[in-house]
């Protein structure tokens, strides 16, 4: 493909998506180029992933330093009002300190060695009604249901058990054609395709180049 066809192919490309108007290429070659596009604009999308995981990880690791100074600080007011034998100090204007005596709780860290040692405790005799609660999860298995729902939607059962009248709560997704890449080694070896878009200009001179 010369370089005139790649930028006509590609301002045809980019003047579609301007306007929003899905419409066939002029011939199935120009496809080439839509993928090589498609491939750029997934490599970009890759990133952006990655950066945004980066930049998530910095950020969790800041809250945790400027967690961990309050913390600390609370810790300093705390033994200040303790060694002044104070519960509260109040400060005209800006703010109020009080501090609270909790009584200490606990926590389950294992929740399986919790239940374990419950259920000993219960051969033995120990009273612990109420402690652990057997719950039944209700899963909807997603390929059956759809495969159910396919058949009542033939014989006519989907308006029976979902009326039209009736709460939402299904709702079908219409048939769609979907479309996929394969890129060879070569591609990727070649480095970054520029998909900078052709101003008028550019395309024009190519036009008085031919």
């Amino acid at each position: 493909m010369s370089d005139y066809e790649q930028i006509f192919h590609k301002q045809e490309l980019y003047d579609m998506l301007a306007h929003g108007e899905v419409k066939s290429l002029d011939d199935l070659y120009s496809i080439e180029d839509v993928a090589l596009s498609i491939q750029k604009l997934q490599s970009e999308i890759d990133f952006l992933k990655g950066y945004k995981k980066k930049k998530q990880q910095d950020i969790d690791s800041k809250i945790n330093s400027l967690s961990s100074k309050i913390d600390f600080f609370k810790r300093v007011v705390i033994q200040t009002l303790k060694e002044h034998k104070e519960k509260s100090v109040d400060f005209p204007g800006t703010c109020k300190v009080v501090t609270r005596n909790q009584s200490s709780s606990w926590g389950i860290v294992d929740e399986e060695g919790f239940i374990k040692a419950i259920e000993q405790a219960e051969e033995d005799g120990e009273t612990v009604d109420g402690v652990v609660e057997e719950v039944v999860e209700r899963v909807i298995r997603k390929k059956p249901a759809k495969k159910l729902l396919d058949t009542w939607n033939k014989n006519g059962n989907l308006e029976k058990y979902f009326p039209d009248d009736g709460p939402k709560s299904i709702e079908r997704t219409p048939p769609k054609t979907t479309v996929s890449f394969s890129f060879s080694k070569k591609e990727d070896e070649e480095g970054p395709i520029d998909e900078t878009v052709p101003s008028k200009e550019e395309v024009e001179g190519a036009f008085d180049s031919v």
